[in-house]
């Protein structure tokens, strides 16, 4: 019974020291920074009246990635 719990501690510390994948912590945190850049997006269309599809369109020209015109 012993061997058990000491398996059962060791894979809770191996889930919580997890640093990359699939972990609470990082689905949390990815949400936070999505919610963020999606209130920048949206903020800067207010301010500019360039919807989001054309901000990217924007930025990728002006960076000389690729020409849309």
């Amino acid at each position: 019974m012993r061997k058990y719990f000491e398996d059962a501690k060791l894979e809770v510390a191996t889930t919580k020291a997890q640093v990359f994948g699939w972990t609470p912590d990082n689905e949390i945190g990815n949400g936070r920074w999505v919610m963020f850049g999606f209130f920048v997006g949206m903020m800067t269309e207010y301010a500019t009246g360039v919807d989001f599809i054309h901000q990217l369109e924007q930025i990728v020209s002006y960076t000389g990635l690729w020409d849309f015109e």
